[in-house]
């Protein structure tokens, strides 16, 4: 085992996956059926290997693949793939570290896609935190964070929590893009 926890051959297997992973797979559909060809490899290499462990690289792929089968609607795979990524920046972040919110902010979401809403507000709370703490008040990353809980809290039937959150995110954003912007 390396520094990271896992087996030399595993880690390569992060490696070379991770290279052949395409940019931002919310976005960039091109990449969506390259994205459909390693998510299975990627599946067999996180449940063989597991969240414990300290291999960054793999919590990215994790992360990232997550995104994909969300953007899917393999909503229970995004679950178990944002649970894995969420473990490994637990045993390699700081608690307050903007990246560590991302991930937690993205367990939130896939947790929302289930249906688990109370798992999914808990964790949304932790990343605005974070996000506030790391960026300020006026950011867009918090903006993002803001408009996330929202949505639970409004699914949750707490909308009248959830208006001032949204009012509050798109404040920050008019101030950070202008009022004619898409976001």
């Amino acid at each position: 085992r390396t520094e990271t926890g896992i087996a030399p051959a595993a880690e390569v297997a992060v490696e070379v996956l991770g290279a052949s992973a395409p940019d931002d797979p919310e976005e960039e559909m091109s990449g969506w059926p390259r994205w459909s060809a390693l998510l299975p490899h990627i599946r067999a290499l996180g449940t063989q290997i597991g969240g414990d462990n300290r291999s960054v690289p793999l919590s990215r792929l994790l992360n990232q693949a997550g995104l994909f089968a969300a953007a899917q609607g393999l909503y229970s795979t995004a679950v178990t793939f944002a649970t894995l990524a969420l473990q490994i920046g637990q045993a390699t972040m700081a608690s307050d570290d903007p990246a560590f919110a991302t991930l937690l902010g993205n367990l939130g979401s896939a947790y929302h896609n289930v249906g688990e809403l109370r798992r999914s507000a808990e964790l949304a709370e932790q990343a605005l935190a974070i996000a506030e703490n790391a960026y300020g008040k006026d950011d867009e990353a918090v903006a993002l964070s803001l408009s996330n809980l929202a949505g639970t809290y409004n699914a949750l039937a707490r909308s009248a929590e959830a208006v001032p959150l949204l009012l509050r995110a798109l404040s920050i954003f008019e101030r950070a893009s202008g009022p004619d912007s898409p976001d």
